[in-house]
């Protein structure tokens, strides 16, 4: 019986330590969003990381808009993107982000004229170091 509450105890404090280190990332990276990749290291922030389209026009130019945050101590470099098809496109490149900055990039679309579902991705390259490049999935559905 008492092995059970100190299990227990161990485990409520696990989670109140767990949450407190979530909610931490939380306000440091100023979203839900970007605590993850803060808690992973990551100090150059792209969000979101998925935009829906839903339902779009054939043919028609779309928009969105891309935030990249630094919330690291040194300027750090975004140098281009990968794009999966050439219906998208993003500002231009490369652009220098000084610590604590923030930046809007505008990813455009032209949509296709056939009907049906799509799902792009644009690869963002940076020079922050020993991490992947961030990856926004693009979806949606044209009518």
């Amino acid at each position: 019986m008492q092995t059970l509450r100190f299990i227990g105890k161990t485990m409520g404090l696990a989670l109140l330590f767990g949450s407190t280190i979530f909610m931490f990332a939380w306000w440091q990276a100023g979203s839900m969003a970007a605590a993850r990749p803060w808690l992973r290291g990551q100090r150059l922030i792209i969000e979101p990381t998925h935009i829906s389209f839903e339902k779009v026009g054939k043919g028609t130019q779309i928009e969105r808009t891309i935030n990249v945050t630094n919330l690291s101590t040194v300027s750090q470099t975004i140098f281009g993107s990968q794009r999966s098809c050439g219906c998208l496109s993003v500002d231009e490149f490369p652009f220098e982000l000084a610590a604590g900055d923030k930046r809007k990039l505008t990813l455009r679309m032209q949509v296709s004229d056939h009907a049906g579902e799509f799902e792009y991705t644009v690869k963002f390259f940076t020079s922050e170091q020993d991490h992947s490049p961030t990856v926004v999935a693009v979806t949606g559905l044209v009518e």
